[in-house]
């Protein structure tokens, strides 16, 4: 907000004396260093019995602090960049995969959602049935170009019951992505903006395809729904995102940066997340590029595992080259 009135907007704190710099430091650590060199500089006038209005100098860092609170201004303005204040969440679950790469130019998000019907709003059919209408907004912002896409989309749902205990209404969205460094958002909504469900995914690049990479980790179950049109045929998405440990994990990744018919080494491993304990599991191969990128599918068996929270990690290696791509796993009781 301005100084001066509070319909104002400013990419920069407009403040003149060492008190001000200070209190503007704890409220933007960015300017904490003009403000200490400020600081320095008032002290040392003052020993000089000198007036500490006496121009010092503090240039640079107050432009790299103007330069980090305009991106962040521009970034506020132009993106969905903050988690919106949702105060009756739906304890829904919704996942975010960056795959893909610029080398076919087939780089997107794959959008997964799975909302429980008894947090939903229920509107009766013409047809004796029951509609569930939601609303989405997903949102892709580039950290290299600036550049954002946003998409504002409806789902309509029906079902020949109201709601039911542990029911849960499922699908998925690809949104297509050119190469970047991407922040992505989605959104879902009915009539009320206080209720809903957001999750986000910071931070993932879409590759040109000629470096050792790889994408997210898209995880699912056997018998998985809804079906995802992968690279290398129908992949079972588990929406709800959790397994048991007598439900082997399907998992599908791709490898960038290797030329058709060169060896890689690949490793998958189950881990504990955190500082937990237990066991771990964890597989090895050398495996051979079908070409950039290479589409992989396998599956891990749980069952020596037990429930609570782990890591999924993949990690391919090409001499000293290395990608390691990971995301979280929860196994509960069956």
């Amino acid at each position: 907000l301005g100084y001066g009135a509070s319909t104002t907007l400013t990419g920069y704190l407009p403040i003149s004396y060492v008190n001000e710099w200070l209190a503007a430091a704890q409220l933007a650590p960015a300017y904490a260093p003009a403000a200490r060199r400020i600081e320095q500089a008032d002290n040392r006038l003052k020993l000089l019995n000198q007036s500490a209005l006496t121009a010092t100098t503090c240039l640079p860092e107050v432009t790299r602090a103007i330069a980090r609170s305009r991106a962040d201004a521009s970034r506020g303005i132009s993106t969905d960049s903050d988690s919106p204040p949702i105060t009756q969440p739906w304890n829904a679950v919704l996942d975010i995969f960056a795959v893909g790469s610029g080398a076919d130019a087939n780089g997107r998000a794959l959008i997964t959602f799975a909302l429980p019907t008894t947090k939903l709003t229920t509107t009766p059919r013409d047809d004796g049935r029951f509609g569930h209408d939601v609303r989405f907004r997903i949102s892709a912002y580039d950290r290299l170009s600036g550049r954002s896409i946003q998409i504002d989309t409806a789902r309509h749902f029906s079902s020949s019951v109201a709601t039911e205990p542990r029911q849960y209404l499922s699908g998925l969205f690809e949104l297509p992505l050119p190469v970047g460094r991407w922040d992505l958002t989605v959104l879902a909504r009915q009539q009320s903006d206080s209720a809903g469900a957001f999750a986000e995914l910071r931070d993932r690049t879409i590759t040109a395809g000629n470096q050792l990479a790889l994408s997210d980790i898209v995880t699912g179950i056997t018998t998985g729904r809804p079906l995802w049109a992968a690279a290398n045929g129908p992949f079972p998405l588990n929406v709800l995102g959790v397994w048991t440990p007598k439900t082997p994990i399907e998992i599908y990744f791709e490898v960038y940066g290797v030329p058709t018919g060169a060896e890689y080494r690949t490793t998958l491993a189950v881990r504990p997340a955190g500082t937990r304990k237990g066991r771990s599991v964890s597989l090895s191969t050398t495996d051979r590029s079908q070409g950039i990128p290479t589409t992989v599918r396998r599956a891990i068996g749980l069952d020596q595992l037990t429930p609570g929270a782990y890591r999924l990690i993949v990690k391919v290696a090409r001499g000293a080259d290395t990608a390691v791509s990971e995301r979280p796993l929860l196994i509960v009781k069956q």
